[in-house]
């Protein structure tokens, strides 16, 4: 994951030099290097359904935002019909001798080990209750046709000031 922090994305070369924070967090990682409510808006495009710990992530999103400030992230919809296409592939290839063997052709390696890394499928209503659980509220509701497509476009607003992590409990499903 790359990050950059304290100015306006531009994508330009000027701003990767000025850039404060330019760089790649450790793969274990429990607080981003930004300073409380350095941000207007965060955008996480293909990250969250590969993330082991969404609760960490989302309470340092919500650390970093400011009052106010807007996520936009997308993810996998389970109930399109691609998602529920890749759920039954998962599910066809659970023995190892039918993996192996379809797995000998590299592209379809490829798209079991996405498969396989791609974990957080989760619907609309847990992302909501996820993001709720650190101070999000959803921005817009999705238009009528929207709920088939592959990936959800969500935007959260951070509602509340959030400075206390939230005990473990708060993370049990409704």
């Amino acid at each position: 994951m790359r990050l950059c922090g304290e100015h306006d994305c531009t994508g330009t070369r000027e701003f990767w030099r000025e850039c404060d924070y330019l760089g790649e967090l450790p793969t274990r990682w429990s607080r981003l290097p930004f300073a409380d409510n350095a941000f207007d808006a965060v955008v996480a495009s293909s990250v969250f359904e590969y993330l082991a710990d969404i609760h960490l992530v989302l309470g340092e999103l919500a650390r970093v935002l400011k009052h106010k400030g807007v996520l936009i992230f997308n993810v996998p919809n389970p109930e399109s019909f691609r998602r529920r296409r890749e759920s039954w592939s998962l599910q066809v290839t659970k023995q190892d001798w039918i993996r192996s063997a379809i797995c000998t052709i590299p592209r379809v390696r490829r798209y079991f080990t996405y498969l396989d890394l791609s974990t957080n499928r989760y619907g609309l209503n847990q992302w909501e209750w996820s993001t709720q659980l650190h101070g999000f509220k959803r921005i817009r509701k999705l238009l009528q046709r929207q709920d088939q497509r592959p990936l959800f476009m969500l935007a959260f607003r951070k509602t509340i000031l959030w400075s206390v992590d939230a005990p473990s409990s708060l993370y049990q499903e409704p």
